[in-house]
């Protein structure tokens, strides 16, 4: 059980002690870089420590934000910032889904496109969250910790900054580039081998590509492949 606040606030502000609050819950929803602050905030809280999920983002399809009109990618972006900043979960909305919308009817919330809302069951958003639901069981995310002391160099801002996490078996490190912009990564936060094998997940399709071996001494600078708009870095301890 928890407590949806409405806009820029969070559950914990007037619940965050109380017995019956069992997770956090803050609302992104037209403000996407408010989960670049808040994440950590809740993250950090304690006396006690509880989850924290972005219980409202961006949904999926809405013109009100053509301030980002060349691409689909921040509605991406913001479910990866959720999770590497420390978020426990992230829930996914769609402009046409949320009121099931009818065309033609005039008791649906219409908007001006005029649309049915099972023609989007399976729109672009729907898609790709499913896959970063795919992409965060396939490793042990509850093991991760944000430290974004690891990203070096090029870090970004806003609608194009960086995140990442590491394991607390100090053998994986999970990177987000939503840019297809170059960072440097301290390698020295990887202590359980010698070696370190890297690879690229694409956030769009699923399609992995390798990024090398090499030594966890030092640092070192990556870039996504060609094409790609956003990216997962997963860097493993051997």
């Amino acid at each position: 059980m928890t407590y949806h606040p409405n806009g820029k606030s969070t559950s914990s502000d007037p619940f965050h002690t109380d017995s019956w609050l069992d997770f956090n819950m803050y609302e992104s929803h037209i403000y996407p870089t408010y989960i670049h602050t808040q994440t950590p905030i809740e993250y950090r809280r304690t006396n006690p420590a509880k989850p924290v999920v972005n219980g409202e983002a961006l949904y999926f399809g809405y013109d009100r934000f053509e301030k980002f009109p060349d691409t689909d990618r921040p509605y991406r972006s913001q479910a990866y910032w959720t999770m590497l900043l420390g978020g426990a979960g992230h829930t996914y909305g769609d402009r046409y889904l949320w009121c099931f919308e009818k065309k033609d009817d005039p008791t649906s919330c219409q908007s001006e496109e005029n649309q049915d809302w099972f023609d989007y069951l399976d729109s672009n958003g729907a898609v790709w969250h499913a896959y970063w639901k795919d992409f965060f069981t396939s490793i042990e995310w509850w093991k991760l910790v944000p430290d974004q002391t690891i990203i070096a160099a090029g870090k970004g801002s806003n609608l194009n900054l960086k995140v990442v996490a590491r394991s607390t078996d100090s053998d994986l490190i999970v990177v987000y580039f939503p840019k297809n912009r170059p960072a440097t990564i301290d390698l020295n936060k990887l202590t359980s081998g010698s070696t370190v094998s890297g690879s690229w997940w694409n956030p769009v399709n699923k399609v992995v590509a390798p990024a090398g071996e090499f030594s966890n001494l030092g640092l070192k600078r990556f870039i996504p492949p060609s094409g790609w708009e956003d990216a997962i870095l997963l860097l493993r301890s051997k």
